[in-house]
């Protein structure tokens, strides 16, 4: 049997919330810009998932105060490598385990160091 004991709590003093902080507005990346990211984003019983993210950061807010286009993909493996290379961004980037951080996508789906 184990014994029980009481779990010292020390929570902070109430935060007062800011207010100068609204909701970012997103719209959708602009053709030739920003960066695609292709990453493995879960790996549970033996079910694997991978995502794509197309992040482009606007260098002003548009009319409508859009400061950033994100569109985002999650898939198996192929047809997820196929989304990513079928957007029309500056560049994109593979998260690598050898080398613990992404790097330009080899131009094989091969050579993906995931």
């Amino acid at each position: 049997m184990s014994d029980t004991f009481d779990v010292p709590r020390r929570y902070a003093p109430k935060a007062k919330l800011s207010t100068d902080n609204p909701p970012q507005r997103v719209g959708r990346p602009r053709p030739g810009h920003g960066t695609v990211y292709f990453n493995l984003v879960g790996d549970r019983d033996g079910v694997r998932a991978w995502s794509g993210t197309w992040i482009d950061r606007y260098p002003a807010p548009d009319a409508d105060g859009v400061e950033v286009g994100v569109q985002e993909f999650e898939g198996e493996r192929a047809g997820t490598l196929a989304w990513v290379r079928s957007r029309d961004a500056a560049q994109r980037l593979a998260y690598s385990d050898h080398a613990q951080q992404f790097v330009p996508l080899p131009h094989s789906d091969d050579e993906v160091d995931i």
